[in-house]
């Protein structure tokens, strides 16, 4: 009996030590994403309802060529500086926002600054791959208002693939 309950309890530490161990094999940090990406592939929906009848749903599934280029004026691109600084264009020399970045988990929190501080959001985004070469991140959001009699809902999905170009 002493025998079956020490089996039971090492069963259980060893368990307990690969599950522990996973638990952190989703957390990246800041150095594994520094760099610039360049979008390769950008898939997702919005969806619009009001009072629960679909009104309208855009899908897409953009794949860019193998050889776009930060000079394109295709593809969006991320900037993650060491410093915490963030930058988001379609070429280098058309900047859509500066913000800041940071890591937390296994989210890529993005906070887009914008001179007029009512303008200004942050998003999280799900880390799904992160190598040397390529991150793949998705985003979901939802909204809903109600005006008068009804109801407004908004969905976004998306889901963009990035190769590191430096």
């Amino acid at each position: 009996m002493k025998q079956l309950k020490f089996l039971s309890l090492l069963t259980f530490l060893a368990l307990s030590l690969v599950f522990a161990a996973c638990s952190d094999d989703d957390d990246y940090s800041s150095s594994d994403l520094e760099g610039t990406w360049l979008t390769i592939q950008s898939e997702g929906y919005n969806l619009y309802t009001i009072n629960g009848k679909e009104e309208d749903k855009d899908e897409w599934n953009e794949k860019y060529p193998d050889d776009v280029d930060l000079d394109s004026d295709v593809g969006l691109y991320i900037q993650l500086k060491d410093d915490g600084t963030a930058y988001v264009g379609y070429d280098q020399n058309k900047m859509i926002y500066n913000g800041e970045w940071s890591v937390r988990k296994d989210k890529l929190v993005l906070k887009y600054i914008d001179p007029d501080p009512e303008e200004s959001f942050t998003q999280e985004w799900n880390i799904l791959k992160n190598t040397s070469t390529e991150l793949v991140i998705d985003l979901k959001m939802s909204d809903t208002e109600k005006e008068n009699d009804n109801t407004y809902y908004y969905e976004l999905y998306q889901k963009t693939t990035y190769k590191k170009v430096n």
